[in-house]
């Protein structure tokens, strides 16, 4: 992937991460109020305080954990994917623009910047996982009485 392509790829995991975290808010939501309640959801877990861990736990409290063990690690996943297009810096390799369409670049783990990682085969696995986690807790929302959750 080049600059532009791995910017956009950042911006499109950023903004499909938003409608998982939109799924998990209304569900949270439904589960405690029996009602999406707009105002909790803006004002409480949608404030900068209210991590996605903190989120996720509550999502996992209130499910079958047996039953969605596979879709809970697929979250997990997506998010850890998430957390890598947000976090991964990128390191000039030769004398080019980073904008040259001839830049050559390491994509570097945010945790470990030693390790790059192949950016395009990160986007490929958040983009087949993506779509599975949204239908997942879109037909948890839906078992628990919500009518729209998400439109794409």
């Amino acid at each position: 992937m080049n600059y532009r392509e791995i910017t956009y790829a950042r911006g499109w995991v950023v903004d499909k991460f938003v409608s998982v975290e939109l799924a998990i808010n209304t569900v949270i939501s439904q589960n405690f109020f029996g009602r999406v309640d707009t105002n909790f959801v803006i004002n409480i877990l949608n404030n900068e305080q209210s991590f996605f861990a903190f989120k996720r736990n509550i999502l996992i409290k209130s499910i079958d954990c047996d039953k969605f063990k596979k879709n809970i690690e697929d979250l997990h996943s997506l998010n850890r994917l998430r957390n890598i297009f947000s976090h991964a810096s990128l390191r000039l390799r030769n004398e080019k623009s980073m904008e040259d369409e001839n830049a050559v670049f390491d994509f570097n783990d945010p945790k470990k910047s030693d390790n790059i990682l192949d950016a395009q085969k990160l986007f490929d696995e958040f983009e087949v996982l993506y779509p599975i986690v949204l239908e997942w807790l879109i037909a948890i929302g839906k078992e628990k009485g919500i009518t729209h959750i998400i439109s794409e």
